[in-house]
């Protein structure tokens, strides 16, 4: 956290916490099939490969005892698939049930029923053609989200003439530990992490240890006035919106930020919002993204 240079001190920030997830959590690549149903565990994986082992045994050799052992598998496994079904079928209901489940919750468990089929790859249709290949349509929706978002305009830096509405100014932000640890405690564990590569999950776990390092990078980046380059880098996801899903133009784009970015944005926000407020500087218009307006 030394360097005076932001990119250098995130990067240096951002190296430590990835090496450290290596070393302490390693990953495993697990492969799943999609034609697996969601009630299909481990157990039943087990157990067909068992049976397929004792079926291609009888098959071969003409064993009695293989036959004998693949019936009684083949029976079990139709036993075992029927509880698995019930079971997951009953943990939907009961979290249905749950006067705790919130809205958001509530609707996505309903449309794991509805749309059970929604992350199909579909091909996109070029001249009259599909498309098959991953780097032709990841080409064809950069240029058509390229095509609909606004350049900026050359006068961008020219500020239209304003006047005040309080006298009391906006005084600079500053970052304490404790302010963002209270920002780490309250993110998303499932929330997809961005092109940092830092899972929310984790900041959340190790967010009594991360606030005062992140702390003092934010404040080195409020002091510097500079936004480090690799936060404004996205991973885009195309988004189906309505009609045909071989359309590029029926898509939108959805942009996943980096965890630490909206960190620092929520505080920044947070810091805003309070005075704008406080002073009573939003119209009660303005109800779009605010805390509910009593009357």
């Amino acid at each position: 956290m030394n360097s005076p240079n932001v990119d250098c001190a995130l990067l240096n920030v951002s190296d430590v916490i990835n090496q450290t997830l290596k070393t302490f959590i390693p990953t495993k690549i697990i492969y799943h099939s999609k034609r697996n149903k969601p009630w299909f565990n481990h157990e039943l994986k087990t157990l067909i490969r068992k049976r397929t082992r004792y079926y291609k045994r009888w098959r071969k050799t003409n064993n009695i005892n293989c036959k004998r052992l693949y019936n009684k598998l083949r029976n079990l496994i139709q036993r075992k698939i029927k509880l698995a079904k019930q079971s997951y079928n009953m943990s939907y209901v009961n979290k249905l049930n749950t006067t705790n489940t919130s809205h958001a919750d509530y609707w996505s468990l309903l449309n794991q029923f509805w749309k059970p089929n929604k992350q199909c790859n579909y091909p996109l249709t070029l001249n009259g053609k599909p498309v098959h290949d991953e780097y032709v349509k990841g080409n064809l929706f950069n240029e058509y989200f390229a095509s609909i978002s606004n350049s900026p305009a050359s006068d961008i830096n020219k500020l239209p003439p304003f006047h005040f509405l309080t006298d009391h100014r906006l005084l600079p932000p500053t970052f304490d530990p404790f302010q963002v640890f209270r920002v780490l405690s309250s993110l998303h564990p499932n929330k997809c992490k961005g092109f940092d590569n830092l899972p929310n999950r984790i900041l959340k776990i190790c967010s009594q240890s991360l606030a005062t390092p992140f702390s003092l990078l934010f404040n080195l980046i409020l002091s510097s006035e500079v936004f480090p380059t690799s936060w404004k880098t996205a991973t885009v996801i195309p988004i189906h919106k309505t009609g045909s899903q071989t359309v590029v133009e029926n898509y939108r784009p959805i942009a996943l930020l980096p965890s630490l970015s909206k960190v620092f944005e929520k505080r920044l926000h947070k810091h805003v919002y309070s005075y704008l407020e406080y002073h009573k500087l939003l119209i009660p218009n303005n109800s779009a993204f605010r805390k509910k307006i009593l009357p």
